[in-house]
């Protein structure tokens, strides 16, 4: 069996040409991977938020009935709205935060399982999770501020 093995190796390397082109492969699939590994990362890290995300929705789902109240095309019309609201182009030259923009978005939400769902949806279409962008683009204030909205909505979750 191993002679064999060898034959087969023996006859691959036999013509130059072959060599040549398989090095080449291997030499530009690691370039590919060398320089796309962050992108790579991003896809896996994306995956994962949008599979844990959807993981907390089913388990709250299960453990309270409650289901989102709007639909998805609500809900990514709202992670949108987040998304512009925190690079506003007219504010700052892009620079700036748009708090009542974000506000708003929260403001519809109707129940724990939207914000859930909001979660999920966000993490698979932007460059961050939910949660990464509020805590990036809000101050503890604003944060505090979002976290009353939620409360008087009576959505069980709170933004760190």
């Amino acid at each position: 069996m191993a002679k064999n093995n060898f034959k087969t190796i023996d006859k691959l390397i036999e013509d130059p040409r072959r060599v040549i082109a398989i090095v080449i492969i291997i030499v530009v699939v690691v370039l590919l991977l060398y320089f796309f590994w962050g992108k790579i990362q991003t896809l896996f890290a994306k995956l994962s938020g949008k599979i844990q995300a959807n993981q907390e929705l089913n388990e709250y789902t299960e453990q309270t009935g409650q289901t989102p109240s709007l639909s998805d095309v609500k809900i990514r019309s709202l992670a949108n709205q987040i998304e512009e609201a925190a690079y506003d182009d007219n504010l700052f030259f892009g620079l700036g935060t748009n708090e009542e923009k974000i506000y708003d978005a929260f403001n519809q939400l109707g129940n724990t399982a939207d914000l859930l769902k909001l979660k999920s949806i966000y993490g698979t279409r932007h460059d961050k999770m939910l949660d990464a962008t509020i805590s990036s683009e809000l101050n503890r204030g604003e944060i505090r501020t979002l976290n009353n909205i939620l409360a008087n909505k009576n959505i069980d979750y709170s933004f760190k």
